[in-house]
């Protein structure tokens, strides 16, 4: 219809002279129609257009993410803090919400680096922290599964400020450190899957939904 538009010269009969000019009612018609539908495919494109960018952006992934890590040596000893951003999937919130007993593991290594080979591991540490809603008293429990120790809260966000921020976590002994050598220390956290319960281990290991964790974390000792 627009190339027709486009194309369309008035027709001259046998013995006139051109007159670009001259329309008839027909064909003023004709072109009122193709000025329509053009408008038309312009206003829904345009619409089109509108309703793609306004889309809203995908959230971020669910994950675990270290904000912060940081090792200070006090009286001859290597203290480890941690700050840690958790963002559950819905599935596993729906887990906790049921009562399930979830595992986040936190792996702490000290490494020297070698140009030739891989890196001496140094020391390795894994602290472990259970997380539980127990429905009946209406309290998450939050267990360090290497100390014992125990805390209680109302809701879950509550719950992970003992999650969130670990501080002075013994981590070496400076005497174990060979002075003038380059140490680096990496951790990462992760959710475990070896203490859920049987029928949701199996299949937690094929679900995009908990395999929550980070990536290492580097820096220099």
């Amino acid at each position: 219809m627009l190339d027709t538009l486009c194309n369309w010269r008035p027709s001259i009969a046998a013995g006139d002279a051109p007159c670009p000019g001259r329309l008839t009612r027909e064909k003023l018609s004709r072109i009122k129609g193709c000025i329509a539908t053009v408008s038309g495919a312009v206003s829904v494109g345009t619409l089109l257009f509108g309703v793609v960018h306004s889309a809203p952006l995908l959230a971020d992934e669910p994950g675990f993410t270290i904000t912060r890590a940081e090792a200070k040596l006090v009286n001859q000893v290597y203290h480890l803090s941690v700050e840690i951003n958790y963002e559950f999937s819905n599935k596993v919130l729906e887990a906790i919400q049921s009562g399930v007993p979830v595992v986040i593991a936190l792996d702490i290594e000290v490494r020297r680096p070698r140009s030739y080979l891989w890196d001496e591991q140094i020391a390795q540490l894994k602290q472990r922290f259970q997380l539980q809603y127990h429905a009946l008293a209406e309290q998450y429990i939050v267990v360090n599964l290497n100390s014992g120790a125990q805390n209680t809260a109302p809701t879950l966000n509550s719950a992970l400020y003992y999650l969130k921020e670990i501080d002075n976590l013994p981590l070496i002994d400076q005497q174990l450190l060979e002075p003038n050598e380059n140490y680096k220390v990496r951790v990462r956290v992760a959710l475990e899957f070896d203490s859920l319960p049987v029928p949701l281990k199996l299949s937690a290991y094929t679900s995009r939904s908990w395999w929550l964790g980070s990536g290492w974390f580097v820096w220099d000792l």
